[in-house]
């Protein structure tokens, strides 16, 4: 499996297994920062667990501002735990490219339905379907927001990036996201450093 670099001249191979149980099977999306590939987790007595793995680019990985902000989000969203919030399982890295291990939603982005909706023709989303996935959204936004640590201080958790394509529907109907986020401190450090140069 290879990717290209930046500006398309360079390409990198992405390793099919990544820590020796992870099958990469297909690319699912790709964003700025990361590639996301479905997964299936492989255990003893044909046992198999179909997982989402995000894989930094690999020409990103010489900037230590991004390899922060994919840890960053890593150690971030492993502190979440609610049902509309897909769970980050493991994080890792292999041969220089670093890796997370995450919760596979089976279903398909606000956005793709959208999208499918208006080039299929079909009936839209009614209004109690937009506001179930609104709220469904909200209630792990808010979840997120206002999460504390042991002793009761605020985490200051954003998502930074609430969009259709970053939403998730299963088929089961469950709201789920591909997370990207940072706390604000973290945000404001960043770009601090950036506006520096």
């Amino acid at each position: 499996m290879s990717e290209k670099g930046e500006n398309q001249r360079v390409l990198y191979t992405i390793p099919t297994v990544i820590a020796g149980r992870y099958e990469l099977i297909t690319k699912l999306a790709s964003g700025g920062m990361a590639s996301i590939y479905l997964g299936r987790l492989i255990g003893a007595e044909n046992f198999q667990r179909f997982v989402a793995v995000k894989i930094i680019h690999p020409h990103l990985t010489e900037d230590e501002d991004f390899v922060n902000m994919f840890l960053d989000e890593a150690n971030i969203t492993s502190k979440l735990d609610h049902p509309n919030i897909a769970q980050v399982i493991e994080l890792g890295e292999q041969d220089g490219l670093y890796y997370m291990v995450m919760e596979y939603v089976e279903g398909e982005t606000l956005s793709n339905l959208i999208n499918r909706i208006k080039k299929q023709n079909l009936p839209p989303l009614s209004y109690a379907q937009c506001a179930w996935i609104v709220s469904q959204a909200a209630s792990g936004l808010y979840y997120a927001h206002t999460l504390t640590d042991p002793y009761g201080n605020p985490l200051s958790i954003i998502h930074r990036d609430v969009s259709p394509q970053n939403i998730m529907i299963s088929y089961e109907g469950k709201i789920d996201r591909f997370w990207y986020s940072k706390s604000i401190r973290q945000k404001s450090s960043y770009k601090n450093r950036r506006n520096k140069r």
